[in-house]
């Protein structure tokens, strides 16, 4: 009992150390995870709770917002690794149809963190019934089909659609339509068209639910009695040239429709209308030139068509010939020097239209060394070759190349000698003069 006095005495001692320990600790911790305050580096959506199940929601503005909070930086750290522990929630239970200011609440599930401001702290949200209705879906036609074909009903996959949305928006749409465009068809057509619903001025009604969202339509396009649609068989008679072929034979328009008050007689008809016949004897160039179709007495064909035009290609047949023997001409032998040349001549390989190959000579290709930049010694060298004939190419060299020795002229040996059965050539006072090719006649044309 002498002791308690003692203890009773100690008690504002322990009281003021222990609470001295937990303000050591607390500034201990602070220092290491200090508290930061700041608006949240990203807006965060608005969540709407309570709506009651006959409502929706038309407008909410905004729909997210700022919020600012003061946390540890370890808690803000993993709030901006992941949000979804910050809720933000406008609650509409109670309200009805109409335009309501709600506050923004925000709940954060991390502690310690405490929520010191929102911006803007209340939304605005619009709310009206919910309404489903359901409509026939209505098909415009839009144009007319070729001549001579007629469009019968079009078919649907499906002849009604369900629109729901907001009560005021449903209730203005006065139909849902689709068009589909048949002009000059001449054939039936499947395709897929947009639903889009309009209200009584014709005017889109945004913000509703279409299901379904498209429709199939069938637009089924028939040829009517005595009309029908016939290709155009082009008539060619004779050969063209010797060394030409026909590349092709076309007509434009490619099909005619003809009509006659007696079906019975464009029943009768082939699937072709001849033209009358085209002579190409003797071409060598493309044809252009209008044809008259062949038609029988009663049948005519439908528009302004008369005639058509007819375009038949024509080009030479392409070929290679090999030129042998040419000689090879040494232009630029410097002074003081003498050249010899194995072999003296080389085979050519040309290729082009079969007619200028046949007109070609070997006047018509010049095969050639320039030898004016080099020095004293034996060099492999490829022959340039030119020709005179614009349409006509060189393929290939036999040989691609050949040997050339330069030496020092002997001041003994004549201009040209032979010397173990090599022919040394000299330059010559007049030397050569380097010809331009021109095209031969009728080259242009071939190429």
């Amino acid at each position: 009992m002498k002791s308690l006095p003692k203890f009773l005495q100690m008690i504002p001692t322990l009281f003021l150390s222990l609470l001295l320990a937990v303000i050591v600790w607390a500034l201990a911790v602070t220092a290491d995870d200090p508290t930061e305050e700041h608006a949240f580096p990203s807006t965060l959506p608005v969540q709407v709770v309570g709506l009651d199940e006959a409502l929706m929601v038309v407008s909410l503005s905004p729909e997210s917002v700022t919020v600012n909070l003061s946390a540890p930086a370890s808690i803000w750290a993993e709030l901006r690794r992941d949000p979804s522990p910050i809720n933000v929630e406008a609650n509409l239970a109670g309200l009805d149809v109409g335009t309501h200011t709600v506050p923004a609440e925000v709940t954060v599930n991390l502690t310690p963190v405490r929520v010191t401001d929102v911006l803007p702290r209340n939304v605005t949200v619009r709310l009206d019934a919910y309404l489903e209705r359901e409509m026939t879906i209505t098909l415009d036609t839009i144009g007319i089909p070729s001549i001579g074909f007629e469009a019968e009903p079009a078919r649907l996959d499906s002849t009604s659609v369900v629109i729901s949305g907001p009560a005021t928006e449903v209730e203005m749409v006065d139909s849902v339509r689709t068009e589909i465009n048949i002009q000059d068809l001449s054939q039936s057509v499947v395709t897929t068209l947009p639903l889009v619903p309009y209200d009584a001025d014709g005017r889109v009604i945004r913000g509703i639910t279409l299901s379904p969202t498209e429709v199939v339509v069938n637009q089924p396009i028939k040829q009517m009695g005595g009309y029908r649609n016939l290709v155009v068989k082009v008539v060619v008679e004779g050969q063209v040239e010797d060394g030409y072929r026909i590349t092709n034979v076309s007509s434009f328009p490619a099909v005619v429709t003809v009509f006659s008050e007696e079906p019975e007689l464009v029943d009768a008809l082939p699937g072709f209308v001849d033209t009358e016949p085209l002579d190409i004897t003797g071409a060598n160039d493309d044809v252009d030139v209008y044809l008259r179709l062949v038609l029988p007495e009663g049948v005519n064909v439908v528009g302004d068509i008369q005639v058509v035009l007819v375009q038949v290609g024509i080009a030479a047949i392409q070929d290679s010939m090999r030129i042998e023997g040419l000689p090879i001409e040494l232009i630029g032998i410097p002074e003081g020097f003498r050249v010899a040349i194995s072999p003296e001549t080389i085979d050519v390989i040309v290729s082009g239209p079969l007619p200028v190959l046949r007109r070609m000579t070997r006047e018509d290709i010049r095969v050639f060394i320039d030898i004016s930049d080099a020095v004293e010694g034996s060099y492999q060298r490829v022959p340039q070759i030119e020709l005179y004939i614009m349409s006509v190419v060189v393929e290939s060299a036999l040989p691609e190349s050949v040997e050339v020795v330069i030496e020092v002229l002997d001041p003994e040996a004549t201009p040209e000698a032979e010397e173990n059965g090599i022919i040394w050539i000299t330059a010559t006072p007049n030397p050569t003069p380097e010809i331009t090719p021109t095209p031969t006649e009728g080259s242009e044309d071939e190429e």
